[in-house]
């Protein structure tokens, strides 16, 4: 004789679908997480990707047109444009920011939320080319980018 309970669930079927349902709300969880997270990723990459840009597009209006250009010792870019006199580019270890000396005042030319790193500026006598070249990354150092600059000039 078995004694079945039509109103109600056994103890075994509660345990069951309690179990079911506790996978289905961690699978979400983790789902959710990982979309938050990616999203985060890609926001952080687009930011280090217009910050790059920014700076690329900034050293190479400074070239253009530029005169009496060498790197020093310490590996400044230094230039002199017509227009707007001169100009000297240089990397602060410290801070790590690429900075722009435009006439006696130095400005940052990066954000707080980026810092840079492997900062190179060249110029070749010869050939009359100049490339720079740094990385940018977070401050976790979980996103890196390498950007370059090539140019050559005419004489």
């Amino acid at each position: 004789m078995t004694m079945k309970n039509p109103y109600g669930f056994t103890l075994i079927e509660t345990l069951i679908y309690s179990f079911l349902l506790s996978f289905i709300i961690v699978g979400a969880l983790v789902g959710i997480y990982q979309i938050i997270s990616s999203a985060d990723k890609l926001t952080t990459k687009a930011f280090i990707e217009q910050e790059g840009n920014f700076l690329l597009r900034k050293i190479n209006w400074a070239i253009t047109g530029a005169t009496n250009l060498s790197v020093d010792l310490d590996g400044n870019l230094n230039l002199e444009k017509p227009d707007i006199g001169f100009l000297q580019f240089k990397w602060d270890p410290v801070y790590k920011k690429i900075q722009l000396n435009r006439n006696g005042e130095w400005n940052d030319l990066n954000s707080d939320y980026v810092k840079v790193s492997d900062t190179n500026f060249s110029y070749d006598d010869s050939t009359y080319k100049i490339s720079a070249s740094f990385t940018l990354s977070d401050y976790s150092e979980n996103i890196n980018k390498n950007f370059e600059i090539v140019k050559y000039l005419r004489k």
